[in-house]
């Protein structure tokens, strides 16, 4: 009875040993090939906008230099729309054979070895993308349809090849659904960079009783100019009030204004930013100020 006892218990024992080595075989060659079958027909099944690969490149895009720092690029190094899962470990697009192809200038010139991407899906944005000597980007993508919900300019190319200028009009990058197949690429957003009108009269103290005159230099294309002025108690806050936009503001011939001449009262110990734009003869707006929401150009004392 006990040798029969023993023998059933080394049986089982051998059959228990056998099993767990035939899991481990498995899961050391067989598990890995068919998860490996299963993800390659889910991505077959994937729509081109979901073929999203590896981390992109990190780049210099924020930390951007003053306003009125006129060795650096001044413009917009960014936007996106409140739709896209924005994180810095973003993913990029799977080449393909399809094209969406945009153009960048600067003052209607082509603009060669800018760096930019574009946002493509919610989750997924082009690789890094560099303009050729026609000012001309190219993002290889998967034939489909797709959706551009934003931009990046990198930082060190726009210091190098756009100091002293914005991005306007300002970068318009929703133009709808794009459809890329092998008769026709995907339009790109343009990218559209002017010479900014600077600011000269910043960080400044005025007394309530002087004339305070605001300047600036002059625009050579300029035929006139329109002035902004906002009021802040905090000049670190976001909160202020508009005491005049350009719409309110008359035509101006020369590179300054006198507040005394636009119909404002600015008040004691509160904190001023002032914006201009330049016009052409026909009254469109050409250039304008770098646009700046935190700091000041003037506080008036008493």
């Amino acid at each position: 009875m006990f040798r029969k006892f023993i023998s059933g218990a080394v049986f089982g024992s051998g059959f228990a040993l056998a099993f767990c080595a035939i899991l481990f075989v498995w899961f050391i060659f067989a598990l890995p090939v068919a998860v490996h079958q299963m993800t390659q027909q889910t991505l077959e099944h994937f729509e081109p906008s979901e073929q999203v690969i590896e981390p992109a490149e990190t780049s210099s895009v924020e930390n951007g230099p003053h306003p009125h720092s006129n060795d650096h690029y001044l413009g917009s190094r960014s936007a996106h729309s409140g739709a896209i899962t924005y994180s810095t470990s973003k993913r990029i697009i799977m080449e393909g054979p399809g094209r969406i192809a945009g153009r960048a200038t600067a003052n209607g010139q082509p603009v060669e070895g800018l760096k930019l991407r574009l946002a493509l899906t919610r989750t997924a944005w082009s690789d890094w993308l560099i303009t050729s000597k026609d000012g001309e980007y190219q993002a290889h993508v998967p034939y489909g349809d797709y959706e551009i919900l934003g931009y990046e300019i990198d930082n060190t190319s726009a210091n190098a090849l756009l100091a002293g200028m914005i991005d306007f009009p300002q970068i318009n990058f929703h133009i709808g659904t794009i459809t890329v197949s092998e008769k026709s690429d995907g339009p790109g957003p343009p990218f559209e960079f002017v010479t900014a009108v600077r600011k000269q009269t910043t960080q400044r103290e005025f007394s309530s009783t002087e004339e305070i005159v605001l300047r600036w230099h002059s625009h050579s294309d300029a035929d006139g100019y329109q002035i902004e002025i906002v009021e802040k108690s905090d000049p670190y806050r976001f909160g202020q009030t508009r005491l005049i936009d350009f719409h309110q503001s008359p035509k101006l011939k020369e590179n300054r204004a006198y507040v005394s001449d636009l119909g404002i009262t600015l008040k004691t110990d509160h904190y001023y930013r002032y914006g201009v734009r330049a016009l052409d003869e026909t009254g469109q707006s050409i250039s304008r100020t770098p646009d700046r929401h935190i700091g000041y150009d003037f506080k008036v004392v008493n």
